[in-house]
């Protein structure tokens, strides 16, 4: 049993900003597996949740309710109510640290000053897998806090559903597999 989470910040001011890409994706994964509507969940802080079972493995999906920087909060809640293990934890996250298009996934690892990670790291310790996508950096003096919550460009938005398809078959294979392993793509190129 998994718990696959994407972060991001809830409420529609937030949709298409880098820091959502989390959402975005565990929507389309979602999608993909014609999965029903999201339930939110007061006790988990109004986190939404799915269950998955695919190819005989059993997966919780859930979308943070908190916002970015308080999601260790939700997810220490929902993997304790559950007993799941801090390893079958899967993150999906935006990466400053890491070139638009670009995917790392990886085992542990710090949190390379990423708020989201920082949480559940505090909250669970940093024993868990971590789906780093690459939004880029800011090119001029904005702060990084504003780039985050800024929207991709038109030119990002182009190449953005060749990303979150890859990383979606990424998971499916993934979940079919039973097991995820650390690697490097570069989405928008495949």
């Amino acid at each position: 049993m998994f718990l696959i989470v994407g972060l991001g910040n809830p409420g529609e001011r937030y949709e298409f900003n880098r820091h959502n890409i989390g959402y975005r994706i565990i929507d389309a994964f979602a999608s993909e597996l014609g999965l029903g509507d999201w339930k939110k969940q007061g006790i988990y802080h109004n986190s939404e949740i799915l269950n998955v079972e695919h190819m005989g493995h059993k997966a919780h999906l859930m979308k943070p309710g908190t916002f970015m920087n308080n999601s260790g909060v939700a997810v220490h809640r929902y993997l304790n109510d559950k007993h799941l293990e801090t390893e079958n934890l899967w993150v999906i996250q935006d990466e400053t640290e890491v070139p638009f298009g670009e995917v790392r996934v990886k085992f542990g690892g710090s949190s390379a000053g990423h708020n989201g990670i920082n949480s559940i790291d505090q909250e669970v310790g940093s024993g868990y897998w971590r789906i780093r996508v690459g939004v880029g950096r800011p090119t001029n003096d904005q702060p990084l806090s504003d780039y985050v919550l800024s929207n991709f460009t038109a030119q990002e938005f182009e190449q953005l559903g060749k990303v979150i398809d890859q990383v979606v078959a990424y998971l499916i294979k993934s979940l079919e597999e039973g097991t995820i392993t650390s690697q490097t793509f570069n989405a928008k190129e495949n």
